[in-house]
């Protein structure tokens, strides 16, 4: 995931039945902090969220990946 992912991105992230679990659709500024986020959980843990490609077109079709969550302070 890179800054060029952010028109993809920006409309995932706004989409209201996309973002319906989580505590509202985010504004293009808040999915540019989005990818930032995602580019330091690399650099500071190896993994986190990518796009998810259409296997034909290679166009994105979401995001998939692995986020690490504190449980018990841990």
């Amino acid at each position: 995931m890179s800054s060029a992912d952010l028109d993809f991105t920006a409309a995932m992230l706004a989409h209201p039945e996309v973002m319906q679990f989580w505590p509202r659709p985010q504004t293009r500024e808040e999915a540019v902090e989005w990818i930032d986020r995602q580019l330091g959980r690399y650099e500071t843990n190896g993994f986190g969220w990518w796009l998810a490609l259409d296997r034909k077109t290679g166009e994105p079709i979401g995001q998939m990946g692995l986020v690490a969550k504190p449980l018990d302070g841990l």
